[in-house]
């Protein structure tokens, strides 16, 4: 549920969809959660010098997971007139229900500036810059290695981002991080992973190649 302060019904042109929502839950968080937010609006409608005010549960990241979100709105005109000096925003987000969530390894820490998923970066979205976040459900080995993946999210849709996170987990390129101290698993050894893809950065020389698909026909 998205709420704008202080009208409750502002009109917005564009704010995060529930999957952009279920995406951004972060990772430490153990229940429901919420975050209000504190931006200024540009002339264009978009929302920018954003502080969190305040967060359920601190430490649990979710006032970082609302920053993540700013980008995704886009304030209609009256908005943006109405509240010159700024808006209050609160967003909350709901614990997604499915497995527990592990971390997960990647055989590099980054690739060109490309992040974990390296030369696996869908070929379009790195020419047009286009960042993303999955959500895999995986069955993981006694080895740590993942099967049986299943897409539970992902943002934006279309991209190739899907796609690139099972050829990740089909080759090893992704597998499960150990287990923490203490941390039990679920009996069917589901797990849940969180794959984030940066917005690739802008070098002309390195846009003018793609990146390589270890899993691709030479």
């Amino acid at each position: 549920m998205l709420l704008a302060d202080p009208a409750e019904t502002s009109p917005w042109l564009q704010q995060p969809s529930d999957v952009d929502l279920a995406t951004a839950y972060p990772a430490g968080g153990e229940s429901d959660g919420w975050a209000r937010l504190e931006c200024r609006i540009d002339g264009t409608g978009a929302l920018g010098a954003c502080g969190v005010l305040d967060e359920s549960h601190p430490g649990q990241g979710f006032g970082a997971a609302a920053l993540s979100l700013v980008a995704k709105f886009r304030a209609a005109p009256g908005l943006a007139a109405s509240n010159a000096g700024g808006v209050r925003l609160r967003l909350d987000f709901l614990k997604p229900e499915g497995p527990p969530f592990r971390d997960a390894v990647f055989k590099t820490g980054s690739h060109r500036g490309l992040g974990p998923p390296g030369p696996y970066f869908p070929d379009r979205a790195f020419r047009m810059r286009q960042g993303g976040v999955v959500l895999t459900d995986c069955r993981v080995t006694d080895r740590g290695l993942l099967r049986d993946c299943r897409i539970a999210a992902v943002a934006p849709a279309g991209w190739g981002f899907d796609e690139a996170t099972l050829r990740m987990a089909l080759t090893n390129w992704m597998t499960a991080a150990p287990l923490r101290d203490g941390q039990a698993g679920p009996a069917d050894q589901v797990w849940r992973f969180r794959v984030d893809f940066p917005r690739p950065p802008y070098d002309a020389r390195m846009h003018g190649r793609l990146p390589r698909d270890p899993g691709a026909t030479p």
